[in-house]
């Protein structure tokens, strides 16, 4: 099983996930947007769509089991070894299954005030 790393990005609400997305590729780390993620299901899959919509009607957030298990179903399919993740995890349980699975050796929680990523971070 390969190892992987996994950094976790709060990167600033606007167009900083779109600029950090692109200076990711030159270091070949793939960048989990759970927002993207999130979109793509509700496109696949109508049900899906009504269900979060209705929460999202009532205030709330979807399911930490729904995410992770969003996360999980891409996560396995990325032949990357260094990722980050965007919108991702939102609680404490959600931190701690990604922190503690089974594929991942190494995990860092980053706060970026200015979009600025090094060979030390990654």
């Amino acid at each position: 099983m390969c190892k992987k790393t996994l950094v976790i990005v709060n990167a600033p609400p606007f167009g900083g996930k779109s600029h950090l997305k692109r200076v990711l590729k030159g270091f070949n780390v793939a960048c989990i947007d759970m927002s993207d993620l999130i979109a793509a299901k509700a496109s696949e899959d109508p049900d899906f769509a009504r269900f979060s919509q209705d929460l999202v009607a009532r205030g709330e957030f979807l399911p930490c089991s729904t995410v992770l298990e969003i996360f999980d179903d891409h996560f396995s399919k990325l032949e990357h070894t260094k990722f980050v993740l965007c919108g991702i995890p939102r609680t404490g349980y959600q931190a701690e299954k990604i922190a503690t699975h089974p594929t991942i050796s190494q995990f860092r929680h980053v706060i970026m005030t200015d979009i600025h990523v090094s060979e030390d971070l990654l």
